[in-house]
């Protein structure tokens, strides 16, 4: 996945869509949280296609839409 992908996540909410910012495979600070990352399991930030806001999630929890 790269940065501009279209993108899904599942959220207490139900599923949520929106676009990858950044890809990180180094551990990174995000909004006060320590994120474990590497090339094998990257972090992603992505923005809400809602809401607008960001978080950061694992690679591997994101689902790409086409």
């Amino acid at each position: 996945m790269r940065k501009g992908y279209r993108v899904a996540w599942r959220t207490s909410q139900g599923m949520t869509a929106g676009t990858i910012v950044s890809r990180h495979t180094a551990d990174l600070t995000f909004q006060g949280h320590v994120y474990r990352a590497s090339h094998d399991d990257p972090v992603c930030i992505v923005e809400s296609t809602s809401t607008g806001k960001q978080a950061a999630h694992h690679e591997s929890t994101l689902e790409r839409q086409d």
